[in-house]
């Protein structure tokens, strides 16, 4: 894969290996595994100064899926290498869960939460390492079986090692979704 953001003169090339495994344990449960092996090569420039990073690193997300006809519960921790918009390369460790509750055939909640850790791979852009944590909740209520009704809250957290103090947001959200088997708008 390659990432261009000529703005910024930067380019990452990235070179990569992953097999996926999945297993079900049932008709409702069901785990997957993914294992790779990954190699980012980054330059970029900034006030004429040219830098480059060559990283090597692994990639894995493990994660476990439950789909009973009131409940789906997931499950996953994870972490891969990837380049920033600036052309740094950070390991990103995430852990995640979500879920969804049935109350009637046609309404159901859902409950979903993140946690990302953002590390540099280098030293020198250690300050703009940061921990994320987003929460989203949503209630959908099915008008027929091809309009839905959603209302929804999240909340993100992002704190930088370097900076004392925390940025955060909050968003509500009201949509209204069709869904057809041809066709998906939000």
């Amino acid at each position: 894969a390659k990432y261009n953001a000529d703005a910024l003169n930067n380019q990452t090339t990235t070179t990569g290996l992953n097999l996926g495994w999945q297993h079900r344990f049932s008709e409702v449960t069901s785990s997957h595994l993914s294992l790779g092996a990954y190699n980012l090569d980054s330059e970029f420039s900034a006030n004429n100064i040219i830098f480059e990073d060559s990283s090597t690193g692994s990639l894995f997300r493990i994660g476990i899926d439950h789909k009973a006809p009131l409940n789906t519960f997931s499950l996953g921790v994870g972490s891969s290498l990837e380049p920033s918009s600036t052309g740094i390369v950070r390991r990103n460790d995430r852990a995640d869960a979500s879920i969804t509750r049935a109350f009637t055939p046609r309404l159901n909640a859902r409950l979903a939460g993140v946690v990302l850790r953002n590390e540099s791979t280098d030293e020198r852009y250690a300050g703009d390492d940061r921990d994320y944590y987003r929460i989203d909740t949503s209630l959908a209520w099915q008008l027929d079986p091809l309009w839905h009704l959603r209302a929804g809250y999240a909340y993100v957290n992002q704190q930088y090692d370097s900076v004392a103090e925390a940025s955060d947001s909050s968003r509500v959200s009201i949509s209204v979704e069709f869904n057809s088997l041809k066709h998906n708008f939000r």
